[in-house]
C-alpha cells in the first residue's frame, strides 16, 4: 500500500488480533486495537479523524459487533469490514451498514484486496496500490 493508514482492529481473541496486526504491518498500515465494543468506541471518539478503516469482529463479548456498528455509525462514516467465523449472507453486511466482510480465517491477500477496495472507494484515491 502506498501510504500508512490507521486501521482500528476490534476483536476479543488475542491470537486473531496478533495475526491481523502482523498482516497490517506487512501491508504498511498502522493500527489501533480494541478487545471490546466500548474500547473501540473510545478510540473512534478520540481518533476518528486519523482512522482510515475499521475491522470489526461480529461476535464480541458484551456489546456485540452489530450493536457496536450501530454506535460507530453515530460517530463516524468510516468504512467497516465485518469479520466472522460464521457464514453471513453477502447482502447482510451491507444491510447492517458495513462495507465489507472477511470470513475467518482469511489470507493476507484477501485482507489486502478488501482494504485496497474500500480505501480506494472511500478516499477517492486512484493511486492506492
Amino acid at each position: 500500500m502506498e501510504k500508512n493508514r490507521l486501521v482500528l482492529l476490534v476483536d476479543d481473541e488475542e491470537c486473531v488480533l496478533s495475526v491481523m496486526k502482523s498482516m497490517l504491518k506487512h501491508l504498511k498500515c498502522d493500527y489501533l486495537e480494541a478487545k471490546t465494543g466500548h474500547e473501540a468506541l473510545r478510540h473512534i471518539h478520540e481518533r476518528e479523524d486519523d482512522i482510515s478503516l475499521i475491522i470489526l469482529d461480529y461476535k464480541l463479548p458484551g456489546m456485540d459487533g452489530l450493536q457496536c456498528l450501530q454506535h460507530i455509525r453515530r460517530l463516524s462514516q468510516k468504512p467497516v469490514i465485518i469479520t466472522s467465523g460464521e457464514r453471513i449472507p453477502p447482502d447482510y453486511t451491507e444491510h447492517i451498514g458495513a462495507q465489507g466482510f472477511l470470513a475467518k480465517p482469511f489470507s493476507m491477500r484477501r485482507m489486502e484486496k478488501e482494504l485496497k477496495r474500500l480505501l480506494h472507494h472511500y478516499e477517492g484515491n486512484s493511486k492506492v496500490s
